[in-house]
Parts: structure tokens; C-alpha cells; sequence
């Protein structure tokens, strides 16, 4: 199945337009993605994208932080609006083992990786 279309999605601006598009993407391909957060570098697995309050969420395992491995991946929850510098990359982002689709904060989920 092809990713969603990110023009069926009310986003805020254009910014939150591309990130949609990249954080669907990387989902669908199985791959993970370089971002900026908080001005901080990272690459992370991707695991799905939701909405909470309104707002869009992508929840993600951070592989490394400016350039330095994460010495305990978890997964993390990252508002669309403070991502920045999107990049797809060519590594597979391997599913998360304690993610939990039952968890209440995923009630209005939009996409998750393929393999899930």
C-alpha cells in the first residue's frame, strides 16, 4: 500500500507539511530518518505517526545524537512542528519490541512502519 497522501492532513504550515511526508515515507520503506530536534542532530527508527490534542507525533527510536551513538535506545515522542532538516536515510529501522498500539496516547494513529 502506498504511504498517504500528507495533502489529505490538516498540518499547520509547510514545515509540518514536509515532515509529514518524510516521517510517512520513512515508515512505509522501512527506513530510518535524520532529523533535527530541540537543535540537536538525530537519527532515528521510526515507528509510527499519530495525532494527540490536534497535534502530530512521530514516535521513534534514537539511534544517535550528534554523530554519537545513544548508548540506551527508547522510544521517544516528537512533535512534527520542532522537527527540522528532515533526511531520509539508507538503514533499516528495526521495530521497536515494547511498542504498544494499545497505549491511549495512539487512539488516532495515521501510519506505522510497514513490518508492524
Amino acid at each position: 500500500t502506498p504511504p498517504l497522501n500528507p495533502q489529505d492532513l490538516p498540518v499547520a504550515d509547510d514545515r509540518e507539511a514536509e515532515a509529514l511526508h518524510m516521517i510517512l515515507q520513512a515508515l512505509h520503506l522501512g527506513l530510518c530518518l535524520r532529523w533535527t530536534y530541540n537543535r540537536t542532530a538525530t537519527q532515528v527508527a521510526p515507528q509510527l505517526l499519530y495525532r494527540r490534542n490536534g497535534k502530530f507525533y512521530c514516535d521513534a527510536v534514537a539511534m544517535e545524537q550528534d554523530g554519537a551513538a545513544v548508548q540506551e535506545p527508547k522510544l521517544g515522542s516528537f512533535r512534527l512542528s520542532g522537527l527540522g532538516k528532515l533526511v531520509l536515510t539508507t538503514e533499516t529501522a528495526a521495530p521497536w519490541p515494547e511498542l504498544d498500539l494499545a497505549d491511549a496516547r495512539y487512539e488516532d494513529v495515521i501510519a506505522t512502519r510497514a513490518a508492524v
